[in-house]
């Protein structure tokens, strides 16, 4: 497979900087050529070295299409450049990674903005890289992805964090057209003393089916901390497992109006000494299920002081573990004068109590049987 690289194959060492590189790759209409591995800087960047603010581009109609932002490697100190990276390909995977394949020691990404599609295979973008180490530390990236027939996965930072790393606070939105999409607003695995950033993550515009959203990663163990993340379309605030020490961070998590959304505020699996956030789960007007912090908690397990939002219309909701006088219900718009008015609404059931408002929108509240004024935010 070949290589192009925009300064270098070999290093960039010392406190020496790539240039700012406009290097097109493209193959877009055929005929078939080979793939092309697109690096904006060098092999590697050691010392100081720091990338150049590259625009690359690589469109291949029969052949995957890669791009690496500054250095298939880069340790030590050394730093990313802002890149402006766009991949993609039409019956082969395409694939961005925003900084290096590796990213290691005390190097830093750089704020990147990436755009990745492939239309008969799996896009994949990477924020800073596919593995992140020691003391590494993502850049802010922006990231955006599309697919057809094929996957779409998304990375604001990497696929592995390990060490101290700490992920950027990264814009995230994607959709495949008929495919699973996946986004992780820091990466697939963080372990250790690993920090996640603040990132935002979305849908794309195209109505995707199914797509999962993770705040910080699919799992998080060992003493990992998750961001305070923003997530449109339901997901899992910080991961779908926390175990051992890790800690969530103090989430956002909108519903899309129009369809069911299932949030949970950190996790389906909330185990060993992992501890919840405080999140805010914001109702949309489809039938929302909402778990503020976790469908499984473990019994040395913490769970956060969360906050659950409606307004009308908000369809036929549920609140499946809400703690009453640790966590809150806010109903907002729904011209309720005191909790004796919202009382009247209230319908004990053997499974739990259902707020009703109309024959079209209320609210269930599971397991629970007693909900009291202190429980409540009307405005």
């Amino acid at each position: 497979m070949p290589y192009v690289f925009g300064d270098t194959s070999g290093q960039i060492a010392d406190h020496a900087r790539g240039g700012d590189q406009t290097i097109d790759v493209s193959n877009p209409t055929g005929p078939p050529g080979p793939s092309i591995v697109l690096v904006g800087d060098a092999s590697s960047l050691l010392g100081h070295a720091a990338g150049g603010s590259d625009t690359l581009t690589n469109f291949q109609f029969a052949a995957s299409a890669t791009i690496v932002g500054d250095g298939l490697t880069m340790t030590d100190h050394a730093s990313g450049g802002n890149d402006a990276l766009a991949a993609g390909a039409f019956e082969s995977p395409a694939t961005v990674y925003g900084d290096a394949v590796d990213l290691n020691g005390h190097a830093t990404g750089g704020d990147d903005t990436i755009a990745v599609s492939a239309t008969f295979a799996t896009a994949t973008a990477f924020g800073d890289a596919q593995t992140m180490a020691d003391h590494a530390r993502g850049g802010n990236d922006a990231i955006t992805g599309s697919a057809g027939h094929g996957n779409l996965v998304l990375f604001g930072d990497a696929q592995a964090m390990t060490g101290h790393a700490q992920g950027g606070d990264d814009a995230i939105h994607g959709a495949a057209t008929s495919g699973r999409t996946s986004i992780y607003g820091d990466a697939l695995t963080m372990t250790d003393h690993v920090h996640g950033g603040n990132d935002v993550l979305g849908m794309g515009s195209l109505a995707p089916y199914p797509v999962t959203l993770y705040g910080d990663a699919q799992t998080m163990s060992g003493h990992a901390v998750g961001g305070n993340d923003v997530l449109t379309g339901g997901g899992y605030g910080d991961a779908e497992t926390l175990q051992d020490h890790a800690v969530g961070g103090n989430d956002v998590i909108k519903a899309i109006d129009g369809q069911p959304n299932v949030m949970f505020g950190d996790a389906a699996q909330l185990l060993d000494h992992a501890q919840g956030g405080n999140d805010t789960l914001i109702s949309g007007t489809g039938d929302d299920t909402m778990w503020g912090d976790a469908q499984t908690v473990g019994p040395q397990a913490l769970t956060g002081a969360d906050l659950f939002v409606f307004s009308p219309p908000n369809g036929h909701d549920q609140i499946m573990d809400f703690e009453p006088g640790q966590e809150r219900i806010e109903l907002q718009g729904f011209e309720l004068t005191s909790f004796a008015d919202l009382a009247t609404r209230f319908n004990d059931t053997p499974q739990g109590t259902l707020i009703r408002f109309d024959s079209a929108d209320d609210i269930f509240v599971s397991g629970v049987h007693q909900l009291g004024a202190g429980d409540f935010l009307l405005t």
